[in-house]
């Protein structure tokens, strides 16, 4: 949008858009959009009766639901559009893994990450993000991410490896367990931000469990994000503001960084409202 390229990357304070982001962005077709690709601008206004607990998702805490969670989330696959994928062809959409093949007898899937995105603060998401959400909170007995995921969601006995800072390696017992790709969808992989969680944990500094979950209260603007959208503006019982995160790593196939709507308002007040 112009007032980005105006107030931020002119100023000096945030990167040209070539240079935030991935070396392979994710591209939404237009040909998919009923009426073609979108205009800058403009807010999406929610009413919602939830109150958020904080922004360590991964750690436990609620962020309000009524769709703050999926404005911020994002994760290793998608399953929302698979309405229009073929049945012949059916299986997750990429996300966060680009891509993903099988060994020869089914028991390890290599996934492959989306290369030089960005968290919203610019740290750059890679492996390490990955695996702290696997061995430091799904594995990890004492922490319970809000999503629900244990080590079974994905299998009895099933393992995951850094290969590189880009790929990863399942290992199951079963062959060919295809099902959990989907289970790596919303909302049961979508990690959370290493570099500003992994300080906070137990296993990394002096805090308690519940210390770590609650490291990141409400008032804790510009968590970072790999959602289209970042807090910015919390008011109790009052509002919620999301802004647009610069380092976004979704165009349009117009070259257009995602996404269009500047701002995601949520109004607190009752789920009858």
């Amino acid at each position: 949008p112009a007032w980005v390229t105006e107030k931020l990357v002119k100023a000096g304070k945030l990167p040209a858009v070539k240079d935030r982001l991935p070396k392979e962005p994710m591209v939404y077709k237009s040909t998919n959009m009923v009426d073609g690709i979108g205009i800058y601008g403009d807010v999406m206004r929610h009413v919602i009766g939830g109150r958020p607990e904080g922004w360590n998702y991964i750690g436990g805490q609620t962020q309000g639901w009524g769709g703050i969670d999926i404005g911020l989330s994002e994760c290793l696959t998608r399953t929302g559009p698979l309405f229009q994928v073929k049945p012949e062809a059916l299986e997750p959409l990429p996300n966060l893994a680009k891509s993903w093949e099988w060994s020869e007898d089914g028991h390890k899937l290599t996934m492959h990450l989306i290369e030089g995105a960005k968290w919203s603060d610019g740290d750059p998401f890679d492996a390490e993000d990955v695996m702290f959400y696997w061995e430091d909170n799904v594995v990890d007995p004492n922490v319970s991410p809000l999503n629900g995921a244990t080590p079974e969601t994905f299998g009895a006995g099933t393992t995951l490896t850094k290969i590189d800072d880009y790929t990863v390696e399942w290992t199951f017992r079963e062959a060919f367990p295809k099902q959990y790709i989907y289970a790596m969808a919303y909302g049961t992989f979508c990690p959370g931000p290493a570099h500003v969680l992994k300080p906070q944990h137990p296993k990394y500094s002096g805090n308690t469990y519940e210390q770590y979950k609650n490291a990141f209260p409400p008032e804790y603007l510009n968590f970072p994000t790999m959602g289209a959208w970042g807090v910015v503006e919390y008011r109790p019982d009052d509002i919620i503001v999301l802004r647009r995160n610069p380092y976004y790593w979704k165009v349009d196939d117009k070259g257009n960084q995602l996404p269009y709507l500047n701002e995601m308002h949520y109004k607190l007040s009752t789920w009858a409202d």
